[in-house]
């Protein structure tokens, strides 16, 4: 497989400053909502939050469980462009806006990305 250069260029300049893979983390489980479940089931696409993980960004800039995270920074999340891989462009340290749909409710929200855990 491949992996586009944009999306390693953030991971490697932190490992190179850092001498360890250093990931944005906002600290949430999710689920992806692809095109087809979002059309039949009449909801957003984007990445269902199951869990949100105390003292984390996430629950910092009260992020709900049953929350679908839509968008980072206007860029629609998707099947094609997932919250993970969408987050790994990033770097800690920064903030980034999401678009989130809360029970048929739009709002926008600021996080500022932690480094993950070690797991």
């Amino acid at each position: 497989f491949a992996i586009p250069v944009n999306t390693l260029k953030p991971l490697l300049e932190a490992f190179l400053k850092e001498g360890k893979l250093v990931k944005p983390f906002i600290g949430v489980n999710y689920a992806m909502i692809p095109k087809e479940v979002a059309q039949l089931r009449r909801l957003p696409e984007g990445a269902y939050i199951s869990r949100v993980v105390a003292n984390t960004p996430a629950a910092k800039a009260d992020i709900k469980r049953g929350d679908i995270i839509t968008a980072i920074d206007g860029k629609p999340l998707s099947s094609l462009n997932p919250l993970g891989s969408a987050l790994a462009k990033y770097k800690v340290g920064d903030t980034i806006e999401l678009d989130i749909d809360r029970n048929a409710v739009k709002l926008k929200v600021k996080v500022t990305l932690a480094e993950a855990p070690e797991q």
